[in-house]
Order: structure tokens, then sequence, then C-alpha cells
């Protein structure tokens, strides 16, 4: 240990003590993961986007494409996701709600 070391007070709480790591912290902390999980959900959700319009484009490359169906078989498509992405955000935001006051 230096010299300084030996002669300064300890510490009494203040700054960067024990308790500023207080609600801030937890709430910075919550609102970090929660951005996380938000943009992997986005990635995932982009992802599956690319997926289904690939598997589209391949499924109606060799076939004369009936396009009134093919739009409503797309429109159904995107609803059931937008349900399924709904529930995961309801579950998710459950489990953060839990995590945060239980």
């Amino acid at each position: 240990k230096s010299k300084q070391h030996s002669k300064m007070k300890a510490s009494k709480g203040g700054a960067g003590g024990r308790s500023s790591k207080g609600r801030n912290y937890r709430d910075s902390q919550f609102a970090l993961k929660r951005r996380a999980e938000k943009r992997d959900l986005e990635e995932q959700r982009l992802e599956e986007e690319i997926a289904a319009q690939r598997k589209i484009d391949e499924a109606s490359y060799w076939q004369p494409v009936d396009k009134a169906d093919r739009k409503h078989k797309l429109k159904l498509y995107t609803q059931q996701k937008k349900a399924m992405e709904a529930h995961q955000n309801k579950v998710l935001n459950q489990a953060a709600y839990a995590e945060e006051f239980y």
C-alpha cells in the first residue's frame, strides 16, 4: 500500500457506495435487458421474414402463381405471426414484472 492510502479516511457511504446502487441501477439494468431482448426478437423476426419470403419464392418459382391465393396465404401467415409475437411479448413482460417486484 502507498502512504497516501493509509492516511485516507474510510468512506462512509456517499457516491459510489453500496447504497447508490439502488433503484436507478436496477432500473438501468432492467432497461438494458429489455433492450437486448427487443433487439433479439427483432433480429429473429427479420430472419423468419426472410426465410418465409425465400420459401415463398422457392415454392412459386416453377409454378404459375395464383396471386389472390398467395396474398391470402401471406395475410393469414402474418396474422398468425403477429398473434404469436404479441403472446411472446406478453409472456416476456409478465416474466420481467415478476422478476422486478418479487
